[in-house]
């Protein structure tokens, strides 16, 4: 619909709404992980609004969904988009007693946080981003990224485990220091008190793509591949996983977060392997099982999938050769041969 769209305002010379179309075409690839075809339409966005259109539909989309950003390539033809972003931005209402961070004063009080973990640690208050010299210790960041994942704790549970070596007189300095820090970047209200636990105030309006990625996961997840809301809940959490979780930290908690991200993000993968399945796309549920297989190469069930999906094709050759891969990749690198159960499934495909 929105291909027909496009045909037909161009039809019109309406340069400025083919811009606007073209942006959320752009938005639909990128949501199918489409990512080169969604580059493709931002790219001619671009182009057509350079020609005649207007940026301010494009730059609309963006802000509004701020997933989008990492088509954004660098360089100068972009640079009325990255401009255009960062003006409305700055443009956009915010309490009149929050004085702006590039600014070096300090502000009490803070109304909102976006917050970005998944591939990048990118932190922005009241819309204004919070730069590292800001923190001006990087336990400051961990501490507030623990307190918003693993939630509210007491100073001694806190203090265990940022300062373990230390002496006690030590680590109560260094615990009130960082909460100094951590309030001085984000605001007074950030780090709240109650019940003898230190956590967010969540209270403030706040958005986390690694809390969005987890919720839409957890709503997907008994939801039936055949149901159409279910892919696209899949679809969207995919979406939020640009990398590993905090990948500039390594502490023992960011890590198990980490790990079980990475199993989601799989998880997300194989389930829209899945719903492709059920609506019989079984090319794109082939290209969604070979992506798991890259994340976990080891997983028979995955390859499993893939050659039913072969077999559904009548791709009775593929199903051969990747059946050799597999037991060559099981003989070479973990010495066993793949279990009976897809042995006799390849041998029930191959009849």
């Amino acid at each position: 619909e929105l291909d027909l769209a496009i045909s037909e305002l161009q039809m019109l010379h309406a340069k400025t709404e083919v811009v606007h179309v073209m942006t959320m075409r752009a938005m639909v690839s990128y949501l199918r992980n489409e990512r080169t075809q969604a580059e493709s339409f931002l790219k001619t966005a671009v182009q057509i609004a350079e020609s005649g259109g207007s940026f301010r539909p494009l730059i609309a989309e963006l802000i509004h969904h701020p997933f989008m950003e990492p088509l954004i390539p660098s360089g100068e033809r972009y640079t009325a988009v990255t401009q255009g972003i960062a003006q409305l931005l700055k443009a956009q209402i915010k309490p009149t007693n929050i004085i702006r961070l590039e600014d070096k004063l300090e502000a009490d009080t803070v109304y909102s946080l976006r917050i970005q973990t998944l591939g990048k640690e990118i932190i922005e208050r009241d819309g204004v981003l919070v730069l590292t010299t800001d923190w001006r210790a990087a336990a400051a960041k961990e501490l507030f990224f623990y307190l918003l994942f693993v939630g509210p704790d007491s100073r001694e549970r806190i203090s265990l485990n940022f300062w373990p070596e230390s002496t006690s007189g030590r680590v109560r300095s260094n615990f009130h220091t960082t909460l100094y820090r951590v309030r001085q970047a984000l605001g007074d209200n950030v780090i709240v008190f109650n019940d003898d636990a230190y956590g967010v105030n969540m209270a403030l309006d706040i958005w986390c793509d690694a809390h969005e990625f987890m919720n839409l996961a957890r709503q997907a997840r008994p939801l039936s591949p055949q149901d159409a809301p279910t892919e696209d809940l899949w679809q969207r959490a995919a979406a939020l996983y640009h990398g590993d979780f905090l990948p500039q930290l390594d502490s023992e908690w960011i890590l198990a977060f980490r790990e079980d991200l990475r199993d989601m993000y799989l998880e997300c993968v194989v389930n829209l392997g899945l719903c492709a399945q059920a609506r019989h796309d079984y090319r794109q549920a082939v290209r969604m099982f070979k992506q798991a297989l890259k994340i976990d190469p080891y997983r028979e069930e995955f390859h499993r999938k893939l050659m039913l999906c072969y077999a559904k094709q009548g791709e009775r050759g593929r199903i051969q050769s990747h059946w050799r891969k597999l037991q060559t990749l099981f003989d070479e690198e973990l010495a066993i041969e793949p279990s009976n159960e897809t042995k006799l499934l390849v041998r029930s495909l191959l009849k």
